[in-house]
């Protein structure tokens, strides 16, 4: 026998990622991370091009461990907030996770210049070194990235910019939207429910249900629409800019290389399903007339 569990019966427990110390726990994480960062800026800063294998090899694993910090820090944070956009307090140890860690992120942008500034001889003789078997596919990826670097000052501002314009407006659209609410109709009177429950209704089997659910979610994303319409257009100008600055030839080049996918393959792919665009009408319109359904 199945049990249905309402979306308010459900908490996740984040407490694993910060040893049971809750949001001092992930202020611990990023005391951590930023010490370990400065070490590493110290010992490796200005000295890349001088390392061997065995010097990349612990350089990478400092990284590692690096991130696993920062990454904890920012997946509690993160879901905390998620869980509940309204409570202050979420709000704001989402805000302190993101500045320390582009801090932390700013610290370390001096390894990935320095790597992809070496030639490419020495690059290959440092990745055929042991002990780099699990990060040489990273560090291949990370040098194709080369053409697309700006200078470390640069760089750097546009790190220390990202939590207060592209991540600004992401979290505004969150906060946004996690408040709407819907009225579903129902036998009696409708109940309200959040955004994210009344979506998953559009699943149902019932078609009729489909139908209310669609018209009742419109009407509920009205209010706002402005506001959510000039967020979206702002991160598409945000992205814009920033790919003229990296000379990114199209809108799509940087997610294609992040990819590791070429141009032209998507590019095909996009042209074979725009060909096909037929294809679901003509399947929706013999499914209705299997259903004998007249729209």
């Amino acid at each position: 026998m199945s049990t249905s569990v309402e979306h308010t019966d459900v908490a996740w427990d984040l407490e694993t990622l910060v040893h049971g110390e809750g949001p001092d726990g992930v202020l611990r994480l990023l005391d951590e991370a930023q010490a370990q960062a400065d070490e590493f800026a110290s010992a490796y800063q200005g000295k890349v091009a001088e390392i061997n294998g065995a010097g990349l090899a612990a350089a990478i694993g400092e990284l590692v461990e690096l991130t696993d910090l920062v990454g904890r820090a920012g997946s509690y944070a993160s879901l905390k907030f998620a869980e509940d956009t309204a409570k202050p307090e979420h709000g704001a140890l989402l805000a302190a996770v993101e500045e320390r860690g582009t801090a932390i992120q700013t610290k370390l942008l001096f390894f990935e210049l320095e790597w992809t500034a070496l030639d490419d001889d020495r690059a290959a003789e440092l990745l055929a070194s042991p002990g780099v078997e699990k990060a040489r596919h990273h560090l291949q990826v990370v040098r194709k990235e080369k053409p697309h670097l700006l200078s470390e000052p640069e760089e750097r501002i546009l790190a220390e910019k990202s939590s207060s314009s592209r991540g600004a407006w992401d979290r505004l659209f969150d906060e946004l939207t996690s408040v709407i609410e819907v009225d579903l109709p129902g036998d009696g009177e409708a109940r309200t429910v959040p955004l994210d429950v009344a979506l998953s209704q559009l699943t149902s089997p019932d078609r009729a249900t489909r139908k209310a659910v669609a018209e009742a979610v419109t009407k509920a994303l009205e209010p706002g629409l402005r506001t959510r319409a000039f967020i979206f257009n702002t991160l598409l100008q945000d992205k814009a800019v920033e790919d003229r600055l990296r000379s990114f030839p199209s809108w799509i080049a940087s997610r294609n290389l992040a990819n590791e996918a070429s141009d032209d393959s998507v590019q095909a792919l996009v042209d074979a399903v725009q060909e096909a665009y037929d294809v679901p009408q003509r399947w929706y319109r013999l499914k209705a007339q299997i259903l004998g359904v007249d729209k």
